[in-house]
């Protein structure tokens, strides 16, 4: 559980810096685009539920919205397709 906290804390602080940046004039220097990989069981849809949480809070998301895919929604049936919406 140690490994996800230090993650959280290190996203605020990010949240935090790429404020300040902003707050100066600078550009933010990366994206929160996030991946959560693992085995079936492993908690990936509660971790993202609460780092969208977390984002709300700190007001980067406007609604704290979370949007859940897979494999399935992304890709297409073949090659050069584009995924059915």
């Amino acid at each position: 559980m140690e490994p996800v906290k230090a993650m959280l804390r290190s996203l605020c602080k990010k949240v935090a810096v790429d404020r300040l940046r902003s707050e100066h004039g600078f550009r933010s220097q990366t994206g929160l685009n996030m991946l959560f990989l693992g085995n079936p069981g492993t908690g990936k849809t509660s971790m993202a539920r609460i780092v969208a949480r977390v984002l709300r809070r700190l007001g980067v998301l406007g609604k704290g919205h979370l949007v859940e895919v897979s494999r399935r929604d992304l890709v297409a049936e073949y090659s050069g397709q584009s995924a059915v919406r």
